[in-house]
């Protein structure tokens, strides 16, 4: 019965021994297998490992460094890049190149790889390895060593002269890991946990074409910059949802863009072509830009939002006239000249703070005039008085001054002329007559009341006598009957 329990025991070893991958053996089976042995490879008291680096995600940016003095934050999280320097020593190694050849092919490492997580090679953050060797002695330095996130133990395939791989197992210390206690502490004891910081994206700048502003109707491309400002956190999953106004519509794109990662501090550009309706209002448009992503923070996988607006100034196409200058052909030297200026606004928003100036050649330049604002579709004129100050064309030129909605100025010209001549003064054809003027006629000598009085008296004589004549008539007739 023994010697049956005895060969079932040998045969199972035999076939662990079979079942092994690769013919690999692990370094404490290697050594109470052959401690006797002239192939006695690997003395495990000499094992080393030295944690030199930890970056995070993005395998750039430093957040554990001794030989630099950081210590920001010691810790091994999922996915963070990891140096090491490692040695031991042992018996009949292979070759330095050898070694780096095998620790090359190899891809898992215990609780670490050099791929990355689809399996394939860390890019730009290649995992490189160097081996020095001096008899009995082997260092390795091995850089962007990605942690799984399971375990807290390297594992390196080490080569021997006879072609065997013997796995030489490295522990993690604890300190690198975040461990919960085995008994919770006294309350009075207890430290809060403090929280990762949370990564912001910001729109660091923005622009919308080569202008200061954009004009209605027309189309422009808006190039926006995101940037995480974490220092140590990646974004990732993020969707940037752009809502604008009712007076703009992007064209050709979705108003979602997607964002698989955004590094710590990283920056990336975003475009899109956007139309302004004619329709819209002379002012600054908002466009709300809306943002949720996803980072890792305390080993949980956490959601944010944020939201920016930004401004874009548009302008109506500027269709103010001056239509024409209200002048006479010719005038006389001398004389006073109206000149009226006449002006309309054919666009779509107001047209503020109008004042008009005339200058030329005559007397009284540099006459202004504030005429206020001027709304859409309305027309105006205003006048001037000009005064000649030689004969001849005289030309001139009336400038009036705006401002659009955006405060900005602009200013028009229209010119004028008109033919002055010289004053008519009439020739004198008869040079030996006086020019004295004629001889006022003489007054009556007799006194305006006398004049008066026998003009009455002659009247009421004149009255007297007809009645007499009547009354006679009167007695006749009464006579003949």
């Amino acid at each position: 019965m023994k010697k049956r329990v005895f060969s079932m025991m040998i045969c199972f070893a035999l076939m662990f021994t079979l079942l092994l991958p690769n013919s690999v053996v692990d370094a404490k089976a290697k050594n109470s297998e052959n401690d006797n042995s002239a192939n006695s490879t690997i003395g495990m008291s000499n094992v080393r490992l030295d944690v030199t680096k930890i970056k995070t995600t993005n395998g750039t940016t430093v957040v554990y460094d001794p030989a630099n003095g950081l210590y920001r934050s010691p810790k091994i999280f999922s996915g963070y890049y990891v140096d090491f320097e490692v040695s031991f020593s042992g018996k009949n190694l292979a070759s330095s190149s050898d070694i780096e050849n095998k620790l090359m092919a190899a891809k898992y490492f215990g609780s670490f790889n050099s791929v990355d997580n689809s399996n394939r090679p860390n890019a730009d953050k290649q995992t490189d390895f160097y081996v020095t060797k001096a008899g009995e002695y082997a260092s390795i330095t091995i850089k962007n060593m990605r942690y799984s996130g399971v375990g807290k133990e390297l594992v390196l395939p080490i080569l021997q002269d006879d072609g065997t791989l013997i796995s030489v197992p490295f522990s993690i210390p604890e300190e690198f890991f975040k461990v919960e206690p085995s008994t919770p502490p006294k309350p009075e004891l207890e430290k809060p946990e403090i929280a990762v910081e949370t990564p912001y994206v910001i729109i660091s700048g923005y622009t919308y074409g080569n202008e200061e502003n954009v004009t209605a109707g027309d189309k422009f491309t808006l190039n926006l910059q995101l940037r995480n400002t974490s220092q140590n956190i990646d974004v990732t999953n993020m969707i940037l949802t752009i809502e604008t106004p009712d007076s703009m519509i992007l064209t050709n794109s979705s108003n979602t863009i997607h964002i698989p990662l955004l590094q710590a501090n990283e920056a990336i550009s975003k475009s899109m072509k956007v139309s302004v309706k004619p329709s819209s209002e002379a002012e600054s448009q908002k466009i709300t830009l809306k943002m949720n992503y996803q980072y890792i923070g305390n080993n949980e996988r956490k959601s944010f939002d944020r939201v920016e607006v930004i401004t874009v100034p548009v302008t109506q196409l500027d269709r103010f006239e001056l239509t024409s200058v209200e002048i006479p052909e010719k005038s006389v030297d001398g004389e006073e000249i109206l000149v009226t200026v006449n002006y309309v606004n054919k666009g779509r928003s107001q047209a503020f703070n109008l004042s008009a100036e005339i200058q030329g050649e005559f007397a009284n330049p540099g006459q202004k005039k504030n005429l206020g604002n001027l709304a859409s579709g309305a027309t105006g004129s205003t006048d001037f008085y000009i005064r000649p100050s030689k004969t001849g064309v005289l030309s001139g030129e009336i400038v009036m001054v705006y401002e659009d909605t955006n405060a900005v100025e602009h200013e028009q010209k229209i010119q004028f002329n008109t033919n002055i001549e010289e004053k008519f003064v009439p020739e004198n054809k008869f040079p030996n007559m006086p020019t004295d003027p004629m001889p006022e006629p003489k007054k009556s000598k007799w006194p305006i009341y006398l004049m008066v009085g026998g003009a009455v008296l002659v009247l009421v004589v004149v009255i007297v006598v007809v009645k007499k004549i009547r009354q006679k008539r009167r007695e006749e007739e009464d006579a003949d009957l």
